[in-house]
């Protein structure tokens, strides 16, 4: 993966410059697919009342390597690509 650089903020229209309205808590690597990575955030409601919900958003590698999370209403695997299986 390399050094850390610093790459400013990856959360593409996001109008409100606030993670989509959400608290960035934990990113991973989707096992069995190419540069596969998910976002988690939270979105806590404030006084802790089961309203409160996760976002789960895919992560995209451009060609330059940056990272972009854009919103989505819906998503599925099918925007990932599988690993060849040896």
């Amino acid at each position: 993966m390399g050094p850390y650089t610093k790459h400013g903020n990856p959360f593409i229209g996001d109008a409100g410059n606030n993670s989509f309205n959400s608290q960035p808590c934990f990113i991973f690597k989707i096992p069995g697919y190419k540069d596969a990575y998910l976002y988690m955030g939270d979105r806590w409601n404030g006084s802790g009342k089961p309203e409160s919900e996760y976002v789960f958003l895919p992560i995209t590698i451009t060609e330059k390597g940056e990272m972009e999370i854009h919103w989505y209403n819906e998503w599925n695997l099918s925007m990932f690509t599988p690993e060849k299986r040896k």
